[in-house]
This record gives C-alpha cells, sequence and structure tokens, in this order.
C-alpha cells in the first residue's frame, strides 16, 4: 500500500487520540522501508522513542537491513547498540543482516567483533555463515582474523567445511605463507573432507608462485592417487613455471604424464611452450609445437604469433619474424595493443627503429588504440637512438588522441633533451608534467641535474636540488653523486665535500666514482692536500 499515506493518517490520528499501540508504529516503520523511505522510517522510529516506545525487533532488522543495502554501515552498527541499549536483544537474523552489510564492506574488524559478541551472547552461528566471514576476510588479506575465526568454529563444535578451507589455503598461498596453506590441505585429508580439483589447483598454483616446484609436482602426484584427476589447468600451471625455470625436460615430462592420463594439451598449454622456448631462443622446438598444435585442430592465437615474432626479432631473423606478423595477419588474428607494443619494443631493443616506427603506424591504421606504455616504449627506442625530436612528435600526437602520458613518458622525453643538452626544452617539459598533475620522481629529477651539471649551470642544479629535498622523496645516492661530480667539475670543492658528508650523514654509503671525483676535483684545481 501507500507507505506515506500511513504515515501521515497515523500522525493525523496521533493528534486526535494520542499514541497509538506499538505495533502500528511498527508495522508503517516497516512499510516505509520496504518502500525505500529509510530516512522517513527513521524519524518515525525516533519519534516512537519519543514517547517512550521502544521498536520491536523486527522493525530494527528491516532498518538495519535497509542501512546495510545503502552502505551507510555505521549508522546500522548504531542501531545494534541503540538495540542492545533497550534490552530489545539482536538475535542470529540482526547479526546475519548486518555482518553481511559488513562484508560487502570489507570491514573485516567489525565482523570479527560481531562474531565474538554473537558467541558470548550464546547464539549459534550457521556453518555457511562462518564460511562467509571466512572467505571474505581471507580475500582481505586478513588471514589472522580469518584463520582465529576458523579456530574458533572447530571450538564451538561446527565443523569446517571446504569452502572454509578454500578461502584460507588461497589466502596463505597468495601471501606466499607456502607451509600454512599446505598444513591446512593435510588437515583436510585427515578430517575427511573431499578436496575439489579447485582446492588442488589453488594449492599448485601457490607452490608455483613461490617457487616451490617440488611441492607443486607432489600435490599432483597425491591428486591422482586420491582419484582427483588433474585438469589441464593444473597441469598448464605446472608446465608453465617450468618453462619459465628454463627447465624444459621436467615441463616435456609433466606434458608426457598430462597425455598419458588422457588430457589433451589446450592452446594455453601450447602457448605456454611456444613462449617458453621462445625465449630461450630454441625456435626450432618451438615451431614443432605449434605445428603439433594446428594438427590437432587448435587455433593459434596472437600470444602464440606474438612469442614466434618476439623470439625470431630477439635471435636477429627479421625475415622470419615478418612472414610470421604476414601469417597471423593471414590467418584472421586480430593483433592486440600487448601483442603490438611488444613488436614495437623487440625491434627497438634492436635497434629496429624504421621497423619499430612501421609497426605502430600499422597497428594505428588498423585501428588498434595504443596506450601510454606503447607510445613511451616507441619513444624510449627513439630517444635511445637520438630521435629525440621524433619521440617528441609521438608523445604530442599521443596527447592529441587524448591519451594522458604518464610518468615515464615525461621522463623519457626530460632524458633524451638533458642529454641533447637542451636544457630549456628538458625544464619546459618538466614544468609541464607538473601541471598535468604527473608527479615527478627521483629518477626524473636525477635526469634534469645531470643534464644541468654536464653543461656547468650548477647554480641551477643546485637550485632544483633545493627544490627536491623539499618535497616528499629524498635524494638517493644517484643524486648526490650527480651534485659532488657537478661541483666539482665547476671548482665548487667546497660544495662537494659539504654533499659528500651530508650524504654520508643520510647513510647513503658513497660508491668508487664519488671518491673518484672528488680526487680528480682537487687534482683539477690545485687542492692537493684535500685529494
Amino acid at each position: 500500500g501507500n507507505a506515506q499515506l500511513a504515515k501521515d493518517v497515523l500522525l493525523k490520528t496521533e493528534e486526535e487520540f494520542g499514541s497509538l499501540a506499538l505495533n502500528v508504529y511498527s508495522l508503517v516503520v516497516e512499510s516505509l522501508c520496504k518502500k525505500g523511505d529509510l530516512d522517513e522510517a527513521l524519524e518515525l522510529k525516533k519519534s516512537m522513542i519519543c514517547k517512550g516506545l521502544v521498536p520491536l525487533k523486527q522493525s530494527y532488522n528491516i532498518l538495519i537491513d535497509g542501512l546495510c543495502k545503502r552502505k551507510r554501515l555505521e549508522d546500522a552498527k548504531s542501531l545494534l547498540v541503540e538495540m542492545n541499549s533497550f534490552s530489545v536483544f539482536p538475535d542470529n537474523v540482526t547479526y546475519s543482516i548486518l555482518i553481511e552489510g559488513l562484508l560487502k564492506g570489507r570491514d573485516a574488524d567489525a565482523v570479527n567483533g560481531l562474531v565474538h559478541e554473537m558467541v558470548s551472547h550464546g547464539i549459534n552461528i550457521d556453518p555457511k555463515m562462518y564460511d562467509s566471514f571466512i572467505c571474505v576476510m581471507s580475500k582481505e588479506g586478513a588471514m589472522e582474523k580469518a584463520k582465529a575465526l576458523f579456530d574458533g568454529m572447530i571450538a564451538s563444535g561446527v565443523t569446517p567445511g571446504a569452502r572454509a578451507y578454500a578461502s584460507l589455503i588461497e589466502g596463505y598461498f597468495r601471501e606466499k605463507n607456502v607451509l600454512k596453506g599446505y598444513e591446512l590441505l593435510v588437515e583436510m585429508k585427515k578430517r575427511n573432507i573431499v578436496i575439489s580439483p579447485y582446492i588442488y589447483g589453488t594449492a599448485v598454483k601457490g607452490m608455483c608462485s613461490s617457487g616451490d616446484l617440488g611441492g607443486a609436482y607432489n600435490i599432483v602426484k597425491e591428486m591422482g592417487a586420491s582419484g582427483c584427476r588433474p585438469n589441464v589447468v593444473i597441469y598448464t600451471t605446472l608446465i608453465k613455471t617450468f618453462l619459465q625455470q628454463s627447465r624444459f625436460g621436467d615441463a616435456m615430462r609433466v606434458l608426457k604424464e598430462m597425455r598419458e592420463q588422457g588430457i589433451a594439451p589446450d592452446t594455453f598449454c601450447y602457448n605456454s611452450f611456444i613462449i617458453g622456448l621462445s625465449k630461450a631462443k630454441k625456435m626450432d622446438e618451438a615451431r614443432s609445437y605449434l605445428v603439433e598444435m594446428v594438427e590437432n585442430g587448435l587455433k593459434p592465437d596472437a600470444f602464440t604469433y606474438g612469442a614466434f615474432i618476439s623470439g625470431f626479432i630477439e635471435a636477429g631473423e627479421f625475415a622470419t619474424a615478418e612472414k610470421y606478423v604476414k601469417e597471423m595477419l593471414d590467418c584472421g588474428v586480430i593483433p592486440n595493443k600487448v601483442f603490438c607494443t611488444g613488436l614495437i619494443n623487440e625491434y627497438c631493443k634492436k635497434g629496429k627503429i624504421i621497423e619499430a616506427c612501421s609497426a605502430f603506424r600499422s597497428m594505428v591504421e588498423k585501428g588498434i588504440q595504443g596506450d601510454a606504455k606503447t607510445y613511451t616504449v616507441l619513444m624510449n627506442g627513439l630517444v635511445k637512438n637520438g630521435k629525440v625530436n621524433d619521440a617528441e612528435e609521438i608523445f604530442q600526437e599521443m596527447r592529441g588522441k587524448g591519451i594522458k602520458p604518464d610518468v615515464f613518458s615525461y621522463g623519457t622525453l626530460i632524458d633524451g633533451f638533458s642529454k641533447l643538452g637542451n636544457m630549456e626544452k628538458a625544464t619546459r617539459i618538466f614544468d609541464e608534467m607538473d601541471q598535468e598533475g604527473v608527479t615527478p620522481n627521483v629518477i626524473i629529477y636525477n635526469m634534469l641535474l645531470g643534464g644541468f651539471c654536464r653543461c656547468g649551470e650548477i647554480e641551477r642544479a643546485k637550485e632544483l636540488f633545493s627544490r627536491m629535498s623539499g618535497k616528499s622523496f629524498p635524494p638517493n645516492a644517484v643524486t648526490y653523486c650527480t651534485m659532488i661530480d657537478g661541483c666539482c667539475k665547476t671548482g665548487d670543492l667546497a660544495e662537494a665535500f659539504r654533499l659528500f658528508d651530508e650524504m654520508k650523514l643520510k647513510g647513503l654509503v658513497p660508491d668508487s666514482f664519488v671518491y673518484t671525483t672528488l680526487v680528480d676535483g682537487c687534482c683539477r684545481w690545485n687542492d692537493e692536500e684535500r685529494a
């Protein structure tokens, strides 16, 4: 019905006949909440209390639910306190509503407190509720609280289910706490709790991430022994990690075992071999997996071709790389920006700037939108090959397309112009960076300082150094080394030695270059005693 009309009628009736029965107020409060008029409901609840009427538990539960759904968690917690103050004791429903809201709000501390409150009040907690609490806390990285809740669950006589174990195992492996993660896996076996492929897969992934490939392989063997057959994802996780560590024999052994189990490798599995072998420049072996992949009816994707192309560029076989680019396009595989950025980077690393620019233009023509990283990779390649002005054109093109340059984009140009000795342009770009709200880091300051010192503009270097010292990040060893070198070259030995002493006071250890610079400076400016 019309909740607002009901409230108006109630207030008018109050004026004529005085306070009504509690259940009438409660009914209107609940109607307002259900209609979404939460603030109206709260005002009516407040009015009830002023008249000496304490709202029913059901009314509080509906109000708390409404507040949680609107993410007004502090208000919801306040109502729980108010309930207790009026001796309207919360029940399982009340706590469930509030805890669910707090879980969505990722407030692990508040959830933990409410669970302890429930236990102290003798309220039974449903195992599924425990599972939800532990799951959210583990995802938030609150592993100590999640484990304390888990232990409390057992202490209260509730047997944890597979979901609670899975959440903890995943959380511990995410934090690379392999021992605790594996201990829980063993505990599950002892309690005869069925371990799903997902939980085993989580453990294998965690072991691989922490570098314990022996442990990961043993878990895969345990799976088979327990009757839970590993799937292609689990095998591929293990294979990929072996390949990343250049343990090609072990990877091939796992592939053989996988096939013996009747599990066929998928595109991701083949890609793992192709990527791993290509990075190791084992191109013939990588090619054999591509052939096998196609023979088995699987279609190579951008990652497959990307690995091949990068491998051949790295090996200096540019013609072969171009052949695979053409093959990829002929097969209808559309390259993405990750592929294109990687291709441009590979060409730049090999000094093939014409090819890098051609790949970039081809990407643009095909409508593939690059990001700041794509543009910066090309700019960096141009700068390293002395084409700083061309890099600036790419920078302006990026901005013209609405792509915001990042700290690396600005840093690339500042470094390029500083090394050319064009400090006016380097400084202008630095100022633009600040105006655009991109915070320069210590590396960028060091680039400018180096440029000023190389140009003999030591006073400008000192001014910038002073500005840097007032920032949130302090000068590092490279900063001091650069300034000491600049002071020595201009004959300001007093300042050079002052910076040397300051550097040591700040706990920065001078390297051999600093000492050599000071000695050379003293000799150049005839200060043999200091030398």
